[in-house]
């Protein structure tokens, strides 16, 4: 099994935003991983999505989240919630 499944609805002109996540440590009862969100429209974006994840999650940095069984919704923080057009933010999360 793949510790993610992402739920991305980029696809869609209603949300611009494309996210990615890229495991970067594994272990047998948890991972490291990096999450990047890239805007693909013209204009800047004040953003938050969700995805899906294996396990809880026990850190998290440069994002506000909640979990909800093993839907993660992450948001930015004052200092990074806007993303310029056809720029990207990324964010970083362990779980257990």
């Amino acid at each position: 099994t793949k510790p993610l499944k992402v739920n991305d609805e980029s696809n869609t002109t209603a949300n611009p935003l494309q996210v990615s996540v890229k495991i970067q440590n594994k272990w047998k009862t948890g991972y490291c991983a990096k999450v990047i969100v890239n805007n693909t429209s013209s204009s800047n974006i004040d953003w938050k999505v969700d995805f899906t994840i294996e396990g809880k999650i026990n850190s998290l940095w440069n994002a506000s989240y909640t979990q909800i069984d093993q839907q993660i919704i992450a948001e930015g923080l004052p200092w990074n919630n806007l993303i310029a057009a056809g720029k990207t933010r990324n964010f970083g999360f362990c779980t257990q």
